[in-house]
């Protein structure tokens, strides 16, 4: 330990040098204030004992002036004095003293205050280094947030034609948030939506989108549907979140050629469906479903809720972050205050808007305990059939070959699996015809429900023609098809080489009784009936279409380049 003696007396500097060199301590002298300053730059100093009154600078202010300059170490001071009234011992300290030892000097006493000074010295450099430590996993976390808040931003952000049907309120009540909002457009037209809540909020909640985000773009791009979405989400989740962490989410499929909306709730509180014609909330869909992560996905239940909606109609999801906001008197926010604001909230345009403002208002001065999220789909069918398809081309364009592959599917599979996707996914890992995918998709989609509604399950279009009774319809379609026991449909599918691209044939058929073609290629041609418009869409988005009513066989080519 080096020492510093800065005293004006010489007689005193010899008998403190004399004490501390007898237990080992290198010392080092200033005659005066300054002289202390000049050395404690030029030298590495451990301790200072300092005189007070001295020349040229006094101890008071020599202190000052060395305790400055040690903000991020600690040097203690002994002031050396004579003196014993409060006042100036009191000043000794408020210059920046760690101590004080009267004359004459006491060796005993001296070792004993330099021991407990050093010992808050290896404190202070321990807490020093601790500190030091810190700030590099501050700096550090900080780089990786920043970088998961860009992810993350990445992620939730919406096209400006998203924004015109899709507003949404989300706040975190941290730096990231738990709660998700995801869009995507289908590959056969449509779009599916996802509104999610982790459990908890803040970054451990924010993680758990990752995984879920990738499912949902991925399968929605590939063209599954929500059910196998769900099942998929729920698999992940199950085997990735530690126990008491899930998602509890509600799902929507936007059929835009149906005009309707398939949508399952699992674990967020009631949603709603605004009617613009009534001006008022005339469906309340609730939660059907534990969340996603909690059970295996044999017990989760996926049941959809089926509703036809008319242009101008909303769809309103929340968080229960919003109705569990509370105020200062500790009462919540609640369902009903947020059920009379969507009614009353004119133009509906303003809706997201005036749920912040009153939320924000209600809550006070209390602070957020919770991620709040609020998301409006606004239906405007005319403005969804214009927009172009969003989703995510899978694979590269390849040289047109010659190649065919046939997929048959019994009444068992049926029962829970979409043929369109896996059909698509094989297609265009062939042959990679991704600016294609979306009439193609559009193509096996209407003939394979084709096949399997009317063909296998004998259901009948008609029965779509009110609202009533197109709510009837699929809620038939659903029982029929958990009591399928037997039935099959078959795809087949080829490509041969043409100038700079190729011919794709497609051709599908079912195990059914067949139709009266004669009645479907009439309403089809005079635009008229449900029967035929499905047929009208493929024979516009491909070169030709053949009926086969004894094979009960339907076959589209479609020229692509």
């Amino acid at each position: 330990m080096k020492v510093l003696i800065v005293d004006d007396d010489v007689t005193n500097r010899m008998v403190l040098k004399a004490m501390l060199a007898k237990d080992g301590y290198d010392v080092v002298e200033a005659k005066n204030g300054q002289q202390a300053v000049d050395v404690y730059d030029d030298q590495e100093l451990d301790l200072v004992l300092m005189d007070v009154m001295m020349p040229v600078l006094d101890g008071y202010q020599a202190t000052r002036i060395i305790k400055e300059k040690t903000v991020e170490k600690f040097i203690p001071v002994i002031f050396l004095t004579a003196m014993t009234d409060e006042d100036s011992l009191v000043k000794c300290v408020e210059s920046g003293g760690d101590d004080f030892l009267t004359k004459p000097y006491n060796r005993v006493i001296l070792q004993a205050k330099i021991k407990a000074l050093d010992r808050i010295g290896k404190l202070y450099k321990q807490n020093s280094d601790q500190k030091d430590i810190l700030s590099m996993y501050v700096d550090r976390m900080e780089r990786d947030q920043h970088v998961a808040e860009k992810i993350y931003s990445n992620l939730m952000g919406r096209s400006e034609k998203d924004r015109q049907i899709i507003e949404y309120l989300h706040q975190p009540a941290d730096k990231f948030n738990g709660d998700l909002v995801l869009s995507l457009k289908k590959p056969g037209g449509g779009i599916n939506l996802l509104v999610g809540d982790f459990t908890g909020h803040g970054l451990g909640a924010a993680i758990g989108a990752l995984p879920a985000a990738e499912v949902f773009l991925g399968m929605t791009a590939k063209g599954f549907a929500i059910h196998d979405i769900i099942i998929e989400i729920n698999s992940r989740l199950k085997n990735l979140l530690p126990t008491g962490m899930f998602l509890a989410a509600v799902l929507v499929d936007v059929d835009e050629k149906e005009q309707r909306v398939s949508i399952w709730n699992g674990g967020l509180p009631d949603m709603y469906v605004f009617s613009h014609k009534d001006n008022k909330i005339s469906e309340v869909v609730a939660s059907s479903s534990l969340p996603l992560g909690v059970v295996e996905s044999n017990s989760l239940n996926t049941t959809e809720t089926i509703l036809k909606l008319n242009s101008g109609d909303s769809i309103i999801v929340h968080s229960d972050g919003v109705i569990e906001t509370d105020n200062t008197q500790g009462e919540y926010y609640g369902t009903d205050r947020l059920e009379a604001l969507i009614e009353s909230s004119v133009p509906k345009d303003t809706l997201i808007k005036d749920v912040e403002e009153s939320v924000l208002a209600f809550r006070g001065d209390e602070i957020q305990k919770d991620d709040l999220t609020v998301v409006q789909f606004k239906f405007d069918w005319e403005f969804l059939n214009s927009i172009e398809n969003d989703a995510v081309a899978s694979s590269h364009y390849k040289v047109s070959s010659s190649w065919c592959f046939n997929l048959k599917f019994e009444h068992d599979t049926l029962k829970h699996t979409d043929p369109v996707p896996l059909a698509i996914q094989i297609l265009t890992e062939i042959q990679g015809v991704e600016s294609h995918k979306g009439n193609l998709f559009t193509i096996l989609s209407e003939l394979i429900v084709n096949s399997l509604d009317h063909g296998v399950l004998g259901l009948c279009s008609s029965l779509k023609a009110s609202a009533d009774g197109f709510v009837e319809y699929y809620q038939l379609r659903e029982v029929r098809l958990d009591n399928l026991s037997d039935g099959w449909i078959n795809i087949k599918i080829s490509n041969s080489p043409q100038n700079n691209g190729g011919v794709i044939k497609i051709q599908v058929s079912d195990s059914g009784v067949g139709f009266d073609f004669e009645k479907i290629i009439q309403d089809k041609n005079t635009k008229k009936g449900n029967s035929g418009r499905g047929l009208y869409l493929i024979d516009e988005l491909s070169s030709k279409v053949n009926y086969d009513s004894e094979a009960n066989l339907l076959e589209v080519i479609y020229e692509w380049e």
